[in-house]
């Protein structure tokens, strides 16, 4: 992946991409999913 360096095309707002995370929680809440969803929001208000 890194090779590749994919980019998002529109480039969503950190927290459009948070509440869509969120949402996708109330789907799949097991703790592996959970855990991954926290560190992708906390990653994304880090930078």
């Amino acid at each position: 992946m890194r090779e590749l360096n994919p980019r998002l095309i529109d480039n969503p707002q950190p927290e459009v991409v948070a509440k869509r995370l969120h949402a996708y929680l109330l789907t799949d809440s097991v703790p592996r999913t959970k855990n991954a969803v926290n560190h992708i929001i906390h990653n994304l208000f880090e930078v």
